[in-house]
């Protein structure tokens, strides 16, 4: 059986591991050039095809099937409670090092604890 086989026969939802080709169109451009099911098959695609004949290069991605012929790129989602915690973490370490520059006295006169 075929990968493209294989991949038909995921349920919607599934997520599986691809390789995107990626070109530089100019000093400061690329773009997306394809998808693909092996590293290998995107390397020999892309061999050449960028800008002044450079190679390209491939990078691992999940992608989510949607139907037989539609995928979407998998990319992380952070949820708001990773964001919370990670911006409390942050003003704690802050507050540390802002009440380390203080004096006991200007800590009280401050009422900061």
């Amino acid at each position: 059986m075929s990968q493209i086989d294989k991949i038909r026969q995921l349920q919607a939802g599934t997520a599986f591991t691809a390789f995107v080709g990626k070109l530089a169109t100019t000093e400061r451009e690329t773009r997306i050039y394809g998808y693909y099911l092996s590293d290998k098959a995107a390397q020999e695609d892309i061999r050449g095809k960028g800008w002044y004949g450079q190679n390209g290069w491939v990078e691992p991605v999940q992608l989510v099937k949607v139907s037989n012929h539609e995928f979407v790129e998998f990319q992380h989602i952070i949820s708001i409670k990773e964001i919370k915690d990670e911006i409390a973490k942050n003003a704690d370490e802050r507050k540390k090092v802002i009440l380390s520059k203080l004096t006991p006295e200007e800590i009280e006169f401050l009422k900061l604890k």
